[in-house]
C-alpha cells in the first residue's frame, strides 16, 4: 500500500512542476494561415463563372465582332493564278541511243527477247542448270530450247496468275486448268527446272 501511495505522489509533483505560462504555449493564432485544397479549386471555378458570365453576355463576342475594324472584302485584289505548263526548249540529243540495230522496229517480241538474251546466255543456264541437277542426282535433260520455253511459261504465269503452280495442270478442275501451259511442258518437267535453274556455278 505504501508503494502505491509513493508513486501517485510522484505523479501529482510531476504534474505540479509543469509550466502553465501563456507565452510557452504555442498559439494556434500566430500560426500561417492554412487554406484547403478544395477550397481554392471553389475560388478559382467562382472566379471562371464570372469570366464567363463576361463572356456571354459580351455584345461584340456574341455577334461576331471580335476586332475593331473588321476588314472589307471589296478592298480585296483577286487573281486567277495560271495552270500553264512550264515550257522547255527543244534539246538536240547527239549521243546514239536506243538499239544499234537498225530493224528492231520491224522484229516480233520473242526475236527482241532472244536478241537481248544472247545464245551464249542460254548455253550458259543450260549448263549450270544440268550441272547442279547432276550434283543433286536430278534427272534433267534440258536444252536450249526447253529453257525458251521454261522461260515463257513463267512470263506468261505472271500475268495469269493462279493459287498454285498444280493447277495450271490440274485436268479435273476446269476452273483453273490452262490448256496454254499444259501443252508446253509436263509439270514434272516444269518443277525440275524451277528448282535447278542456275545462272552461275556455286563452287
Amino acid at each position: 500500500m505504501n508503494v502505491k501511495k509513493k508513486s501517485q505522489n510522484n505523479v501529482f509533483t510531476g504534474i505540479e512542476d509543469l509550466s502553465s505560462d501563456d507565452e510557452e504555449i504555442d498559439d494556434t493564432d500566430k500560426d500561417k494561415d492554412y487554406t484547403s485544397t478544395v477550397l481554392e479549386c471553389n475560388e478559382s471555378l467562382e472566379d471562371f463563372s464570372l469570366d464567363l458570365d463576361l463572356f456571354l453576355n459580351d455584345e461584340n463576342i456574341l455577334n461576331g465582332d471580335i476586332t475593331d475594324n473588321p476588314p472589307n472584302i471589296s478592298d480585296f485584289n483577286f487573281e486567277k493564278a495560271g495552270c500553264s505548263p512550264e515550257k522547255y526548249k527543244p534539246t538536240c540529243f547527239r549521243e546514239v541511243h536506243g538499239s544499234g540495230n537498225k530493224n528492231i522496229y520491224k522484229m516480233c517480241p520473242i526475236q527482241i527477247f532472244d536478241m537481248i538474251m544472247g545464245n551464249i546466255m542460254y548455253q550458259k543456264i543450260v549448263f549450270e542448270s544440268s550441272l547442279y541437277a547432276e550434283q543433286h542426282n536430278i534427272s534433267l535433260n534440258t536444252n536450249i530450247e526447253e529453257l525458251k520455253a521454261f522461260l515463257g511459261l513463267l512470263i506468261y504465269m505472271g500475268y495469269h496468275e493462279l493459287p498454285g503452280i498444280r493447277l495450271y495442270w490440274s485436268i479435273n478442275d476446269p476452273n483453273f486448268y490452262c490448256d496454254r501451259v499444259a501443252q508446253v511442258m509436263p509439270v514434272q518437267q516444269f518443277l525440275k527446272l524451277l528448282r535447278c535453274i542456275h545462272l552461275n556455278g556455286n563452287s
